[in-house]
Parts: structure tokens; C-alpha cells; sequence
């Protein structure tokens, strides 16, 4: 019986040659069926610059971002080079931050430093860029409701320092803050480096809740103390009994922000016109509105000088005058201290220089800068710009210096009193405003 030939053996290294050859088929057909698929963005790949030549979904975003936050930063240097009251701009050129940052800029964040980066050349303590939540902090509605302690705060030679207590709030019934105290810690956090948006947000709280607060005096060692949160009222013009004196008129006037401050001043002005005395009470208030301090002062005055406004352009460089001619025609005393700056300086000086008007109390912060919020275009962010200078009606420069008063009481002396629930302020100008030899 013939047998047929058995089949030749193949070699080891030939079986593992076909078994490459297989794999490397297989592959290649899954990684070209996978290929196909891929958006034509990522088919796109240059090895010389290593990156994918289409664009993703966030770069888009990135770039169309970039021109609009440049022209952000363009609008606000031309703002910038159009009011600010220094036209050297503290020797700086805009131009050349332009330059310097205008290429660089690919979304809102590189705008905003840029921005802010630009403004703080100035060295101007005024003038500020306002991002998003700053912006809007700055705009709240007066009316609108605020739990916290009533601390108005400052930076102040980088410490957060208390600028004003505002009435019936917390920080005042609790007599145990003052201005001029510099807030370090709060609730045991150290709030150095910290804006004064942030301070202000980590004290602000819910109703009838405690804060603690370590605060350096002036002249003193730190010390906690707790006040508790409540809602606060924000009061701008209050008419007051003095006991034991009917015929004397006392407003105080709490602050100059906000569209209706001077109708709500005539009004409690009319209610007490007929007394022969009559006590402001500006202690404390920050300032706000230059157009309220002008319209105040104008109740006073017939036709004579209110402030010198200096700055650049017409609309910062004119006299204001009296028009309506004077609605009071009695004595008139100014309660004022450290916390009374800006628009306050601005009636306390008009009201002294044209009315005889007496201050008393305590030197005036000294704020103779004029500013102006400017909204940037369609962004809720925005500048405050330092747009001129101010002069009282005698021509006296008050930056740095401020009001100093006729009858003046040492600090001591009214923080003692007040710790007892005595307003040794108050009282005085009462005695001041009788004697027959004072100013007035």
C-alpha cells in the first residue's frame, strides 16, 4: 500500500513571523475604523508645533473672550486718560502699559489685572477698579436689607480699620468699638492682606448670631469682643429732641450717598426752621455725593460761594454758588471728628467760611478729592476715578489736613463720656451756641 508524503514541518520562527503579521493587520484595520470616527479637529496633527491644529470646544470660548476683554481694558485707560484729575498720571504712561499688557490679554481675568495693575500705578488711595462682586457691593440698594454689626471699614495703611459707627446698630450699642480700632482677626481668622469686600463679607451674618472680633485701639493692646449681628438700618437724615432744649434744632445727617439725601434734609430743615439754633451733627459721616453737600450748603446760603471744584475739563472745573437763597436764618453749629471726610468737609467748610457757622468736636479727616464711579460697558465692573480737587470758599486746600475745630475736645474726654451715655459733644455745642462772645 502506497503512503502518502507527510506534510513539511515549518519552523518555529516562520510560525512567529505569521503570528506578527496578523496582529499587525488586525490593528491596523481597528485604529483606521477608530480614526474615521474622530471629530476632523483631531485629525489634524502637526508634530512640528505638537499641538492638535483644530481648535477645542474651550479654546473657542478662550478666543472669542480675548477681544473683548481688550477692548475692556482699552475703554478703561481711555476713561482713565479723559478724567483723572492728575494729567501726569503720578509720571506714569498709559501708552505704554497699553503696550505693555494689550497683547497679552486672552480673557477677562488677564483684563482685570491689567486693569488693576494700571490703576495702582497712580498710587491714588481713591481711585479703584471694581470687579463683578466688588462692582456690585458698591451699587447695593440703600434700601435694601443688611444684617451685620454697622461698621463702616477702610483700608488704611493696610490695616482694616474702623472708619464709622452708624446709629442704633450693633457696633454702637455695644460700646465697645471705636473708630480708628483695626480689626485683625475675625472669629480667630487674621484678615491681613484681606479687601475690605472680604472683611465686610465674613462679618455680615445672620440675625442674632455672634461675631468675635479682635481689634487693636490706637493706643492699647488687642482685645476680643463679641457683637451680635442684627439688621441695620441705614438712616440718612434724623431730626432729634434735645431734652431739656426745644429751641434747639438737631439733625444729624448720617451720609451724602444717594439720590434723595438733600429733599430728606429740607424736609426735617423745615420742621425745626423756626427755632433759633440749630446743631448738624456730621461726626462720623464719610462724605458721598458731592452734588448733597452743594445742595445742602444752598439751603444756607444766598449767592455766595459754596466749594471751589478743581479738575480737569469744565464739568470739574467751576465755583459753586448759592441760588435758592437761605431757608434758616438762625445759629448754626457743626459737630464733626476724624470720621467726618469729603462732602462732609465740603458743608462744615462752606457753613463755617460763609455763615459763621462753629465747629466743634474734633479735627476732620481731611478727604479734598473729588470722585466719580464710571460703569464700563457692558460688564458689571467699573472705576472709581479721583476727578478733581476741592477748595473751601476762602480758597483753602483740606487733602491730608481737613477742618480744624473752634471749641475741641480730646479724644479721651468723649470716649469717658460716651462710655457713660454722656454726648460731652453735644453738650458743648450747646454752651457754644449761647454764649454771647462764641463765633455764631
Amino acid at each position: 500500500m502506497r503512503h502518502l508524503k507527510s506534510a513539511k514541518k515549518q519552523s518555529p520562527l516562520v510560525k512567529t513571523l505569521w503570528t506578527l503579521l496578523f496582529w499587525v493587520a488586525l490593528l491596523a484595520t481597528i485604529a483606521s475604523s477608530t480614526w474615521a470616527c474622530l471629530p476632523e479637529a483631531w485629525q489634524s496633527w502637526d508634530p512640528q508645533r505638537g499641538r492638535l491644529e483644530g481648535e477645542s470646544h474651550t479654546e473657542k470660548l478662550y478666543n472669542t473672550e480675548q477681544p473683548k476683554a481688550r477692548q475692556l481694558f482699552v475703554e478703561a485707560l481711555q476713561h482713565t486718560e479723559a478724567l483723572y484729575v492728575d494729567e501726569h498720571f503720578n509720571h506714569q504712561t498709559l501708552s505704554r502699559w497699553k503696550s505693555h499688557y494689550y497683547e497679552q490679554i486672552q480673557n477677562l481675568d488677564d483684563a482685570y489685572i491689567a486693569i488693576e495693575s494700571t490703576i495702582e500705578s497712580l498710587n491714588d488711595p481713591y481711585t479703584h477698579f471694581f470687579r463683578p462682586d466688588q462692582y456690585a457691593e458698591q451699587n447695593m440698594a440703600l434700601s435694601s436689607k443688611l444684617y451685620g454689626i454697622g461698621v463702616e471699614i477702610s483700608l488704611v495703611d493696610d490695616a482694616i480699620t474702623i472708619m464709622n459707627l452708624l446709629p442704633n446698630s450693633p457696633a454702637m450699642s455695644c460700646k465697645c468699638l471705636n473708630i480708628g480700632d483695626v480689626i485683625t482677626h475675625i472669629d480667630g481668622v487674621p484678615v491681613h492682606g484681606w479687601t475690605t469686600l472680604n472683611v465686610a463679607k465674613r462679618i455680615r451674618g445672620k440675625q442674632g448670631t455672634p461675631v468675635i472680633l479682635t481689634i487693636k485701639p490706637p493706643e492699647g493692646k488687642p482685645e476680643n469682643v463679641k457683637v451680635i449681628r442684627d439688621e441695620i438700618e441705614l438712616l440718612h437724615v434724623q431730626v432729634i429732641d434735645v431734652p431739656k432744649h426745644p429751641e434747639v434744632g438737631f439733625i444729624r445727617l448720617q451720609s451724602f450717598m444717594g439720590a434723595g439725601i438733600a429733599n430728606e434734609f429740607r424736609h426735617a430743615l423745615e420742621t425745626i426752621r423756626t427755632r433759633p439754633y440749630l446743631i448738624i451733627d456730621l461726626r462720623n459721616n464719610g462724605g458721598g455725593m458731592l452734588s448733597n453737600a452743594i445742595e445742602i450748603a444752598d439751603f444756607f446760603l444766598d449767592e455766595q460761594v459754596i466749594v471751589q471744584v478743581d479738575g480737569r475739563g469744565s464739568t470739574y472745573d467751576r465755583i459753586y454758588k448759592g441760588h435758592r437763597g437761605s431757608l434758616y436764618d438762625g445759629k448754626v453749629v457743626v459737630l464733626i471728628n476724624e470720621g467726618s471726610a469729603s462732602a462732609s468737609e465740603v458743608l462744615a467748610g462752606a457753613l463755617h467760611e460763609q455763615k459763621n457757622a462753629l465747629l466743634v468736636g474734633r479735627q476732620t479727616y481731611g478727604k479734598g478729592m473729588v470722585q466719580e464711579v464710571v460703569p464700563l460697558e457692558a460688564y458689571p465692573v467699573g472705576l472709581t476715578l479721583t476727578v478733581a480737587h476741592y477748595l473751601t470758599p476762602q480758597g483753602q486746600d483740606l487733602n491730608h489736613v481737613g477742618l480744624a475745630p473752634d471749641v475741641k475736645l480730646a479724644e479721651k474726654q468723649i470716649r469717658q463720656a460716651s462710655k457713660e451715655g454722656d454726648d460731652i459733644v453735644l453738650n458743648e455745642a450747646i454752651k457754644a451756641i449761647k454764649t454771647k462772645d462764641s463765633r455764631v
